[in-house]
Order: C-alpha cells, then sequence, then structure tokens
C-alpha cells in the first residue's frame, strides 16, 4: 500500500511538474505575442534581474512553477488515505503545498518587497484553498448519501 502511494505520488508530481511548466511556457508566449514589444519579458523585473540572463530568469521560473505544479500532484495521494479524515487530509494537504507554494511565489512575484502584500497573498491563497476543500466536502458528503440511499 505505502509503495503504490509513493509510486503513485511520483507519477502524479512528474506530470504536475510538467504540465505546470508547459502552461507556465504558453501564457508566457500568449502574454509576449499580445505584448508584442521585442524587449518586453514576461516576468517581474525584480525577479529576472537577479538572474545573469533573462534566459535563466525564464528557465528557473518554469522549474519553480513546476515544483508548484509537482507538489500539488504529488500530495494528492493524500486524499487516498482512507484511515484519515477528510478534514485531517485536507490540513496536512494544505500544509505541505504551502510549504512550497509560499517561498516560491515569494521569490518569483516579489512580494518580498511589500510585506502586506504577503499577508494578502496567503489570505487568497488560503481562502480559495478553504473554499475549494468545503466545495469537494460538500459533494462527497452528497456522494455519499446518494450511495447510503442506493444501498437501503
Amino acid at each position: 500500500m505505502r509503495q503504490s502511494l509513493v509510486r503513485k505520488a511520483v507519477i502524479r508530481g512528474s506530470i504536475s511538474f510538467c504540465t505546470a511548466g508547459m502552461v507556465n511556457v504558453i501564457i508566457m508566449l500568449i502574454v509576449c505575442f499580445i505584448q508584442s514589444d521585442q524587449d518586453y519579458v514576461p516576468m517581474l523585473e525584480e525577479f529576472w534581474k537577479r538572474f545573469p540572463s533573462q534566459s535563466a530568469a525564464i528557465l528557473t521560473e518554469i522549474l519553480l512553477i513546476g515544483t508548484i505544479g509537482a507538489a500539488f500532484g504529488a500530495c494528492s495521494v493524500i486524499f487516498e488515505l482512507e484511515r484519515w479524515s477528510f478534514l485531517k487530509q485536507g490540513i496536512v494537504h494544505f500544509i505541505l503545498t504551502t510549504i512550497v507554494w509560499l517561498p516560491i511565489s515569494i521569490f518569483i512575484w516579489a512580494v518580498y518587497i511589500h510585506p502586506s502584500a504577503i499577508i494578502s497573498m496567503t489570505a487568497s491563497y488560503s481562502f480559495t484553498y478553504a473554499v475549494t476543500w468545503i466545495s469537494n466536502a460538500v459533494r462527497l458528503k452528497k456522494m455519499v448519501k446518494e450511495i447510503n440511499n442506493m444501498l437501503e
């Protein structure tokens, strides 16, 4: 059981890494196309100025965004731990993904410049996570009720 969950986590993490990185590249290309300025760089100046070249900054951003995707993908196996309550699964998933998401987001989006932005960004992330978790809890409760009604 444990090995199969680890295997699933690695597979999901790998797929999510690639997907998030690819989506990031596509968005960058669309923004560059819309901007139509040869000198435009589709990221914050505070971020890319930390690197020896814009190419290095772009590659780093793709890898970091991929890492966020990998964390969400790999950590999704937490919701398959049948002995844990849905609340415990959600709390552990939230903590683990936040540990990855928060520092990367602060670095990429340079919100460290304005400390209030860190608070706002974290609150927004937490609120979005809570809404998603609650909507899934309601959906799962409804599914369980429907299954129980079918069994009666």
